[in-house]
């Protein structure tokens, strides 16, 4: 059998945060049956960072633009069988339901791991491919400065596990459900002042982040197992960024946008610990991304400033987590109440979840 149609769909319900259709969240899928219809690898993004309602004759599914899709497969043994690019003059326009259907051939029904990487252009590299599943998540994509205030494009899915059908005279059929994560982090940064009235007033000038990855891969861990840091650190980008040279308001959001740095898990068991070398992963924070609001404090009844600076390292928590992972939202709320005081919030949300009310918030008092 030769499959000939690829469906990529992200079809999403506005109302509650749910896809219409919704499917395991798990990063590898089973192949379905259904009743009719050829084969078919139906990818779908999870929840839309942002909502945005889009209309036919685009190529877009839930906010990522569609350029280019590699489809590959590898036997049940691992072995390379075989893949094929569809470049964007033959990626049709998407239905009013977030479906674009794709016209494939070559690929054979047997037991085997599907691969979908969109938007990662038709390289050198990428278009001579025909290594091991290892070699091909290790792929990446060099990033400019490590951040960007705009959405990456790069999205894969896989491994997705295929199993042969056997024939019953009729013609034969399956779908493959591959579910796209982002290959990308979301960072949202915000402060509000939070001093009783008459205890001086706050100014925020600059936002800035530290130790940012050269890398985005184009899967999870660059294809290393769990516990292994990604990326080395020799491709960290040790220079600080200023995401915002602007006046960040009280109550406003800056966002930006990173690939994931995986570090590890360090030894704290409390807020302050983390800003300690020795309770980094392996005794370090080499390579740990941390942000930095940088402005002024004003005495109550004074004229006079003083330069003020908040620092918080990113992660699942604030007290020994370091990984900041692809797919996901971290959302970082500085609550200010003087010169030397905050309480930081941060809400990480898992952008491969289907309802996103599921969240994990850590509440720490933080003396600077």
């Amino acid at each position: 059998m030769n499959i000939n149609r690829i469906y990529i769909y992200g079809r999403i319900a506005l109302a509650g945060w749910l896809l219409l259709c919704v499917f395991s969240s798990c990063e590898t899928e089973e192949a379905r049956q259904p009743e009719t219809e050829g084969m078919r690898i139906c990818l779908r993004l999870p929840e839309a960072l942002t909502v945005e309602t889009k209309a036919a004759g685009d190529k877009i599914l839930d906010g990522i633009t569609i350029g280019d899709v590699w489809v590959l497969q590898y036997a049940a043994d691992s072995t390379f069988k075989y893949k094929q690019y569809i470049s964007g003059t033959d990626i049709p326009a998407a239905a009013a339901n977030q479906t674009i259907v794709l016209t494939t051939s070559g690929f054979s029904n047997e037991d085997s791991r599907f691969y979908v990487i969109a938007n990662a252009g038709n390289t050198n590299s990428t278009s001579s491919f025909s290594g091991t599943e290892t070699e091909l998540q290790a792929f990446y994509r060099e990033t400019n400065d490590g951040w960007s205030q705009s959405e990456y494009n790069l999205v894969s899915a896989g491994p997705v596990v295929y199993k042969k059908i056997t024939s019953d005279g009729t013609p034969d059929k399956a779908v493959i459900v591959a579910p796209l994560q982002r290959a990308f982090a979301r960072v949202q940064v915000a402060w509000k002042f939070t001093g009783s009235a008459g205890s001086g007033t706050v100014e925020i000038n600059s936002v800035k982040v530290t130790n940012l990855p050269k890398k985005m891969a184009f899967y999870a861990r660059g294809g290393r197992a769990a516990g292994i840091a990604y990326p080395d650190i020799s491709d960290i980008i040790t220079d600080t960024k200023t995401v915002s040279s602007q006046s960040l308001t009280q109550n406003s959001t800056l966002t930006f946008y990173m690939p994931g740095n995986l570090r590890g898990m360090g030894t704290g068991t409390k807020f302050t610990d983390k800003n300690v070398e020795a309770n980094g992963p392996g005794g370090t924070l080499n390579g740990c991304t941390y942000l930095e609001l940088e402005g002024t404090y004003t005495y109550p009844g004074s004229s006079g400033k003083i330069g003020v600076k908040y620092r918080i390292y990113l992660g699942g928590n604030l007290v020994n987590d370091y990984n900041i992972r692809r797919g996901y939202s971290y959302a970082v709320t500085f609550n200010i109440s003087g010169a030397n005081s905050a309480d930081v919030r941060v809400t990480v949300t898992d952008d491969n979840v289907v309802v996103f009310d599921d969240v994990e918030t850590v509440d720490n008092t933080v003396d600077f």
